[in-house]
């Protein structure tokens, strides 16, 4: 018998399912005690001319944000999000978004996350809100 534990949320997830229409299709890395997603920013996230949509950032982030203790076998939910952007992210450029938990206590997990361009410019960063959960038994119950 397994001690593992299955990650609910992944297989029904908008930004890493394959299945996914938007085709975010993101992959998650662990480098060291980080969670660690690259994405390409292409013209069909972007919400004015040439620039990546806010709220696809926003998404982004609580991806990456989610994989921080997702590898460590915790499941959870989003509670709260908030992002600050430093400058535009524009269509054509490789981002690189890492993510570290900053607290745990009880159920509440803080995580924090940058995105920034190759050149390790900081485009964005976030902190994040995440209550651990059994997803499953959580929506047989609601």
């Amino acid at each position: 018998m397994s001690n593992e534990r299955k990650i609910y949320s992944v297989e029904h997830c908008f930004g890493c399912r394959d299945g996914n229409i938007l085709k975010l299709k993101l992959k998650n890395q662990t480098i060291g005690d980080r969670s660690h997603v690259e994405v390409d920013v292409t013209e069909e996230y972007c919400g004015h001319p040439h620039v990546l949509h806010g709220g696809v950032i926003c998404t982004l982030f609580d991806e990456v944000m989610y994989y921080a203790f997702a590898q460590f076998g915790i499941d959870a939910v989003t509670t709260a999000v908030s992002v600050r952007y430093h400058a535009p992210t524009l269509a054509g450029t490789h981002i690189i978004l890492e993510a570290w938990q900053t607290e745990r206590r009880g159920n509440r997990i803080k995580v924090k996350s940058e995105m920034k361009d190759t050149e390790g410019k900081l485009l964005a960063e976030a902190e994040g809100t995440f209550f651990a959960v059994d997803v499953e038994r959580l929506i047989k119950h609601t």
